[in-house]
């Protein structure tokens, strides 16, 4: 998996400006504190995609999604580095709701984001995707996490 790099692509959602990375839209490793991760149906990517989000060891990630759209995509967040670690997050195709900010137990998630196979494809999966902030936090802090955006 694709260490993730800045790239220059900058985007607007819901008055958040994030930055597009070339090497992490179709999943990658994301070592670091804090960041986004992007998801679009518009890239040329696999229909299954991973992100692995990895903290310093003794913090916890909080993962918030500030846009969100999967009418015919899969969403799974787990709590863990593998696909049989705890689900903390599904959502099946159809919904657009904005999830809760989820808080990891341990300091990795494993984001996944499956489109349908191909030729399945319509107008609902081209404006599918999602933004989400992912931040380190302590576990004294569990509770106390406010964002501001």
């Amino acid at each position: 998996m694709p260490p993730c790099v800045s790239g220059n692509d900058v985007q607007q959602s819901s008055a958040v400006t994030y930055t597009m990375t070339p090497d992490c839209e179709c999943g990658c490793l994301l070592n670091q504190s804090s960041g986004y991760i992007v998801a679009s149906s518009l890239t040329s990517c696999p229909s299954a995609r991973v992100w692995l989000i990895r903290v310093s060891d003794g913090m916890l990630i909080r993962l918030t999604f500030i846009r969100f759209n999967a009418q015919r995509v899969t969403v799974r967040v787990h709590d863990g580095n593998s696909s049989l670690s705890n689900l903390l997050l599904q959502v099946d195709a159809g919904s657009a709701a904005l999830p809760p900010p989820l808080t990891s137990t341990g300091n990795t998630v494993r984001v996944e984001y499956v489109l349908p196979p191909a030729g399945a494809f319509d107008t609902d999966v081209i404006n599918g995707g999602f933004v989400a902030l992912f931040l380190a936090i302590s576990n004294s802090m569990y509770n106390q996490v406010t964002y501001i955006l």
